[in-house]
C-alpha cells in the first residue's frame, strides 16, 4: 500500500506538524491491513461537487472487481463509534457506480458496516441473505480536515441448501439444549459455487449450551473445492450441540460467509444436534 501525504498550505513546512501526519498515515494503513481491507490509503482533500469536505471516499469490490458488475443496488453503510460507544450512526453517503464518498461523520475511530441487499427476493435485512453483499468491522480512524482514501472488498453471503437452508428465517433458530433442530448423523452439507477456483473453508466445534462454552475446538476442519460433503459426527450429549463454520476465498483473498437468521437475530455459524 501506498501513502502520500496531504499538500500543506503553510508556506514554511512544519517538521513537526509533517512527522505527525506521517506517523498518522503510518496507523491508518496497518489498521487497514489488518482489517482485510484492500486499499491505497492516503489523506487528501476530497470534496463533493459541493464543496463540502468528505471524511472517506472509495470504491467497493468483490473478487477483485467494481461491485457495480455483480450488482445495481446501492450499498447502506452504518458506523460504530469506538471512542464514545455510539452505535448505528448513520453518515451523508454520494455512491456512484460502486464509488462511495462519507460526510458529516466527526473526528473518531469507527467500525464500519456495509451491506448491499442485491437479493430482492430474500427477507433483507442486516448483514444480509444468500446472494447479498457485506463487510463489517472495518475500522479506521476519522482524521479532521483530511480524507482516507481506501477499496473496500465485500463478500458475498453463501447460500447453504443442506442440512438446513440459510435462505430465509431458519426454522428453531435460537432455541437451546435438546430442542434445537437435530439431524441423523453422517450429516450431508451443501453449498451454491460462488464460482470457479473457489476454496470453501470450514470448521465444527462441539459446545456446551448452558452456560454456553467450547467443550472442544475443531473437531472437523478442512479445506476442499467442493460444494458437498458428508461428515459424520458422535450423537449429541444432553446440553450439548454443534458449532459449524464456512467462509469461501480465491486467490488468497476472502469472498464469501456463511451467514443464519432467525426471528430474533442473526449469526457467522450454524447450531445443530447430531443424533
Amino acid at each position: 500500500m501506498a501513502g502520500d501525504s496531504a499538500q500543506e498550505t503553510a508556506t514554511v513546512p512544519n517538521k513537526h506538524i509533517i512527522n505527525k501526519r506521517e506517523h498518522i498515515i503510518n496507523t491508518v494503513q496497518k489498521i487497514l491491513l489488518f482489517s482485510g481491507i484492500l486499499a491505497s490509503i492516503f489523506f487528501v482533500g476530497c470534496r463533493s461537487e459541493r464543496g463540502t469536505q468528505a471524511a472517506a471516499e472509495g470504491t467497493l469490490r468483490f473478487d477483485g472487481r467494481p461491485i457495480e458488475e455483480f450488482t445495481s443496488v446501492e450499498p447502506v453503510f452504518s458506523f460504530n463509534n469506538l471512542d464514545t460507544g455510539q452505535k448505528g450512526i448513520k453518515a451523508r453517503i454520494e455512491y456512484n457506480r460502486s464509488q462511495f464518498k462519507i460526510y458529516e461523520l466527526p473526528e473518531g475511530n469507527y467500525h464500519i458496516f456495509i451491506s448491499i441487499n442485491a437479493n430482492t427476493d430474500n427477507p433483507g435485512g442486516y448483514p444480509g441473505y444468500p446472494g447479498d453483499f457485506f463487510k463489517r468491522l472495518l475500522k479506521i480512524p476519522i482524521v479532521a480536515k483530511s480524507c482516507a482514501k481506501l477499496d473496500v472488498d465485500l463478500e458475498k453471503i453463501i447460500h447453504v441448501t443442506l442440512p438446513q437452508d440459510n435462505g430465509g428465517i431458519m426454522e428453531l433458530w435460537g432455541v437451546k439444549g435438546e430442542g434445537m433442530i437435530s439431524f441423523k448423523s453422517p450429516i450431508q452439507f451443501a453449498w451454491e459455487s460462488l464460482g470457479d477456483n473457489v476454496e470453501y473453508h470450514y470448521t465444527i466445534h462441539r459446545m456446551q449450551s448452558e452456560p454456553f462454552r467450547y467443550l472442544e475446538h475443531n473437531i472437523e476442519e478442512s479445506t476442499t473445492k467442493a460444494t458437498r460433503v458428508f461428515i459424520e459426527l458422535a450423537d449429541s450429549k444432553e446440553n450439548e450441540f454443534y458449532l459449524f463454520h464456512l467462509y469461501a476465498t480465491k486467490n488468497d483473498r476472502r469472498i464469501g460467509e456463511l451467514k443464519t437468521h432467525g426471528k430474533r437475530g442473526y449469526g457467522n455459524s450454524f447450531r445443530f444436534r447430531a443424533k
